[in-house]
């Protein structure tokens, strides 16, 4: 459960992820909460911030943005100038010209650098390193997430790599979008799942992922067993995203 940043975390709202998810048949082996871990994410932030690539930036977002959104390594030659304890930690990354994910292909990375936000000026442990040593702690092997975040493998699959950890196999799957080719989210108003609606939905995930079904079958375990069994990585779409049926979108204003 990422809820690394307590202002934006709504009372009860991971409660109410984990029972759509068991209501949908996944039930996890545990489940675990990154405000659990911060003494892990700051012994990671402890090994990284001796590289030398690795710095201490009291740029504001503003003056961010004019730089083109990037802070562009400006502050790692006036490291004497600011107050460690008035600043974000960020790390400048060399990052390989390609790499390979499983459904999308050999991605070709336009930039030569990239940078990731390691430690908030607020204090906060920020997400790119707390999901990353999540990763390593779980000893995961295959991260499968949406499109919309295979911009940023690149400079996570480098990160792994300065914290001498193996690095995962990378597939993204394409995003559910309405009539507009906007990602299905509470920011774009999308209606919640209905938990009375489970076999319905996991019809159209599997329709989603171009993935063999059967309609015959009526209850969550055997859908999922059936998918199990029957599942083709090589039939998932390799665009960014599939149109959602309209009545999981909506119509704008």
């Amino acid at each position: 459960i990422e809820d690394l940043d307590p202002p934006r975390c709504q009372p009860g709202a991971s409660e109410v992820i984990i029972e759509q998810l068991q209501s949908h048949g996944l039930v996890p082996d545990s489940i675990s909460y990154q405000s659990q871990h911060l003494g892990r994410y700051q012994r990671a932030l402890e090994q990284l911030i001796t590289l030398p690539n690795v710095y201490y930036c009291d740029c504001t977002r503003k003056e961010i943005v004019s730089r083109g959104g990037t802070e562009q390594g400006y502050c790692l030659s006036r490291q004497h100038q600011i107050d460690p304890n008035d600043a974000a930690i960020r790390v400048r990354l060399e990052t390989q010209p390609n790499w390979n994910d499983l459904v999308q292909g050999q991605q070709q990375n336009s930039q030569s650098s990239t940078e990731l936000i390691l430690k908030r000026r607020d204090g906060l442990h920020a997400y790119p390193l707390a999901v990353v040593v999540d990763d390593i702690d779980l000893g995961a092997t295959h991260i499968v997430r949406g499109y919309d975040l295979i911009d940023v493998a690149a400079g996570q699959i480098e990160l792994y790599k300065l914290l001498n950890a193996p690095v995962p196999a990378f597939l993204h799957i394409p995003v559910a979008a309405n009539r507009f080719e906007q990602k299905l989210s509470k920011q774009n108003k999308a209606p919640a799942l209905d938990a009375n609606d489970a076999i319905h939905h996991l019809q159209l995930a599997l329709t989603h992922l171009n993935q063999p079904r059967n309609d015959q079958l009526k209850s969550v375990s055997d859908m999922l067993e059936f998918a199990v069994e029957h599942w083709r990585r090589d039939l998932i779409p390799s665009t960014q995203s599939v149109p959602a049926p309209d009545h999981l979108s909506y119509q704008l204003e």
